[in-house]
């Protein structure tokens, strides 16, 4: 599985250009920077965020392939719906070999307030508190489990300046780990960033990883140094237009002296439906479809096949969201 997946959108407005460009690090790892940057009226501002959100190059190398998902099904089906006080509600259903697993999320904001709670197929309830312009630029939020009163976290993301934002995180056990996260706009176009871990039980950092990215009009490069010097990672990605977007990342664990590569190709079809295909250095091919069944309903097909070994059986996996 990569450890980094970008992508670029372009959008032409008159003689203007818009970038949009997003690192993102998929959650088993968990780690680094996330930057979303935007330039246009030769203004740039920065948004850094931990851990990181779905985005657009996650959507060459990652989304939109049920192999990739964090629970890695077989079949899902999504229900979404809105109740008239504005209640959001989410069901989950996965099916993984012979299990069936499941979760029901409720989402509610009002006032600059967001409620959250999730219920899974296990005992526990997830909760989530968030407060927006706690202070100027300042969001607060305060999760965990109510059944593990170790679990708790208070998270605090402040954009300081149109050109740089800070992040921590703290756990409110009674011997918590801290995480800060810095991401500045350097120049037009270039971001670097910058995370630490501090475990206060131990008395040590826990980790030190950063990053860098140039974004352009229709490319985004970027580096990255992670695992405390031990992993180096660069990502390309290139627009041709709107409808075609092709990129890869390159990785190397010095200690063990591996290297691993992924590239991606992503085409929008007639109509919005969307292919992909991506290839790994092992020979793993894999494939996704989505389109839009009709305005409420999408249909997502993959399939994963070893082209090493064609004789091995391919994965298929499909899942189904509506919203009602």
């Amino acid at each position: 599985m990569p450890l980094l997946s970008i992508k670029n959108e372009v959008l032409m407005l008159g003689s203007r250009v818009r970038c949009h460009a997003i690192l993102k690090p998929p959650t088993p790892f968990g780690l680094l920077v996330n930057h979303r940057s935007k330039r246009y009226d030769g203004r740039l501002t920065v948004h850094a965020r931990i851990p990181a959100a779905t985005t657009p190059l996650t959507d060459l190398l990652l989304q939109d392939y049920t192999f990739f998902d964090r629970k890695q099904y077989d079949q899902k089906l999504v229900v979404e719906t809105k109740t008239g006080s504005g209640m959001n509600a989410t069901v989950n259903g996965y099916k993984k070999g012979e299990g069936v697993f499941g979760d029901v999320a409720l989402a509610y904001k009002t006032n600059g307030v967001q409620l959250g709670a999730v219920l899974g197929s296990a005992p526990k309830i997830d909760v989530s508190v968030a407060v927006a312009d706690v202070a100027p630029g300042l969001k607060c939020s305060v999760s965990g489990s109510v059944t593990d009163l170790q679990s708790g976290k208070l998270d605090l993301d402040w954009a300081a300046t149109s050109f740089a934002t800070l992040k921590a995180s703290l756990g409110l056990a009674t011997a918590p780990k801290a995480d800060f996260n810095v991401a500045v706009a350097v120049a037009d176009g270039l971001l670097v960033g910058a995370e630490t871990g501090y475990d206060t039980a131990k008395g040590k950092i826990t980790k030190y990883n950063v990053a860098s990215q140039y974004s352009c009009a229709d490319f985004t490069l970027s580096a990255f140094l992670l695992d405390k010097g031990d992993t180096v990672k660069v990502s390309y990605s290139h627009s041709f237009d709107m409808n075609r977007t092709i990129g890869g990342e390159i990785v190397r664990k010095i200690s063990k002296a591996d290297t691993t590569f992924t590239i991606g190709y992503m085409q929008r079809m007639e109509g919005g439906a969307l292919a992909k295909i991506r290839l790994d250095n092992k020979g793993i091919a894999t494939l996704g479809y989505k389109t839009e069944m009709k305005p409420n309903a999408s249909l997502l097909l993959s399939s994963q096949f070893d082209t090493f070994n064609l004789e091995q059986h391919a994965k298929f996996g499909l899942a189904l969201q509506m919203k009602a």
